[in-house]
């Protein structure tokens, strides 16, 4: 259950960094703001990915 959820976060988190870089380069999004997302989005990747893999069954 946990390995799924942290599965999910890390998806949705890369998805959002995804998403940041694409709406800044298409002049949707100021810098200040992508920066910020970029951020968060990268520093939720980090964590909830390295959970995601510790978990994994060996």
């Amino acid at each position: 259950m946990t390995k799924t959820i942290l599965g999910a976060a890390a998806l949705l988190s890369i998805t959002a960094c995804l998403l940041a870089a694409a709406l800044h380069f298409a002049g949707m999004l100021d810098a200040a703001t992508f920066r910020a997302v970029f951020a968060a989005a990268s520093a939720a990747w980090f964590i909830t990915a390295t959970g995601w893999e510790s978990r994994r069954k060996r």
